[in-house]
């Protein structure tokens, strides 16, 4: 008799703890059912946390495997020059405009800068927390370029140019691995009003012609005016 009680015991225990772990139709929580997540682990037979919607979507987000993707479906937007989807896809990415995107190390700035792309560029600019702001002389890709750098190549992009400076001036006097500043890059492009806005920037005609020429030259000793001949760049 006193075995049957057990049982019976048993069995309205197990049935309590069935009605404990379905969802109550209302409640947005999920139960997890299964033994060890009701009562915890063996060893700890700590209750398990509840798991809501909320948290699912979060964990989603931080997913690395979900930003490689936006990081991939940015570099096609850029190469398909589909710059809303660029735009929009820069607000889902950790850095932002920032963020390296190409096995060169190009930023997305880099890669709009590069296509002379001025809306764009402004646009992203926009985006950047002041508090970077003084990191962008030290943003550099593969070839040590910086955005200034690829900004350089193109008279189209001054105003690009100036926006840039007026968060970060040390742009003008980064080198990139062949030793040049940006003003050696328009210089090289044939890039003359580009040139002189840089020119203007770092003040060049109030220095020494010896203080001035250590702007205009890359670490194999030649010059601006060697590269403009060398070109045939004198735009």
């Amino acid at each position: 008799m006193e075995d049957n009680n057990e049982i019976e015991t048993l069995q309205k225990s197990s049935s309590n703890i069935a009605d404990f772990a379905e969802p109550h139709p209302q409640s947005p929580t999920k139960y997890l059912t299964s033994k060890k997540l009701l009562f915890g682990s063996p060893q700890s037979r700590e209750p398990s946390p509840l798991i809501t919607d909320n948290d699912e979507i979060e964990i989603e987000q931080k997913s690395p495997n979900n930003i490689a993707q936006i990081i991939a479906d940015l570099r096609k937007a850029m190469m398909d020059k589909d710059y809303c989807s660029v735009r929009r896809l820069c607000d889902e990415v950790p850095e932002g405009p920032l963020e390296r995107i190409s096995i060169y190390d190009d930023t997305v700035l880099h890669m709009a800068a590069h296509s002379k792309q001025k809306d764009l560029v402004l646009h992203l600019l926009k985006m950047i927390p002041e508090d970077r702001n003084h990191q962008l002389s030290n943003i550099k890709n593969s070839d040590g370029n910086t955005i200034l750098h690829e900004l350089a190549t193109s008279n189209a992009m001054k105003d690009a140019a100036a926006e840039l400076l007026s968060r970060d001036s040390n742009l003008l006097y980064s080198r990139n691995e062949l030793g040049e500043k940006p003003i050696f890059c328009a210089a090289r492009s044939g890039r003359s009003q580009m040139f002189r806005l840089l020119g203007n920037e770092m003040e060049l005609k109030k220095l020494s012609p010896e203080d001035s020429k250590a702007h205009l030259q890359r670490n194999d000793g030649a010059t601006v005016l060697h590269v403009s001949i060398a070109t045939e760049c004198f735009e």
